[in-house]
């Protein structure tokens, strides 16, 4: 029996959050718009399509937002993942810049802004992928990888980030991720 989830705000991701939209001029509109981002951590072992989900970004449905949650998006990092994988610093940028993409304002005629989540131009973002490249959230496991290659908990590791059998696997609703 898997241990059960923890979520909870996080001002080193909030901090982290808020220097990657001063260094990406596309992201201006989060702050023009007065986007309200709260960025959390779990300790989730998060699987889709029996791959680890490091991250992902959900709006708040409005009934929530104006019942219970001040946020009109929620960016949660799934902290063991991360950690398993060796991020280092410049990956948590990357994937803090990736998950700031998914974050649509849209103004319409009246001047209402309605927010969404935006899919993936492919498989990511094609600006990440030009950016850093492919596979660039995987460097610091494939270094650490490289370090601990006698190692058998170094195989485990790759073993349980990428097989759906490990754990159970969670479907992520494209319209929320």
């Amino acid at each position: 029996m898997s241990e059960p989830e923890v979520a909870e705000l996080s001002e080193r991701y909030k901090d982290l959050g808020e220097q990657v939209i001063r260094e990406h001029p596309e992201l201006d509109f989060i702050n023009q718009y007065h986007v309200n981002i709260g960025y959390m951590v779990s300790n989730k072992k998060k699987k889709s399509s029996g791959r680890a989900v490091f991250a992902d970004c959900r709006k708040v449905q409005d009934y929530y937002k104006a019942q219970f949650i001040p946020y009109d998006f929620l960016i949660t990092v799934y902290t063991e993942n991360c950690e398993a994988a060796a991020f280092t610093d410049e990956e948590f940028r990357i994937l803090m810049y990736h998950e700031l993409l998914h974050v649509r304002a849209d103004m319409n005629d009246k001047g209402d802004i309605k927010f969404s989540v935006a899919p993936h131009d492919i498989e990511d973002f094609a600006v990440i992928l030009k950016q850093y490249g492919l596979g660039w959230q995987l460097k610091g496991l494939l270094a650490r990888k490289q370090a601990e290659a006698q190692s058998i908990k170094g195989g485990a590791f790759v073993n349980e980030l990428f097989d759906s059998s490990a754990d159970e696997v969670e479907e992520i609703d494209e319209a929320q991720e």
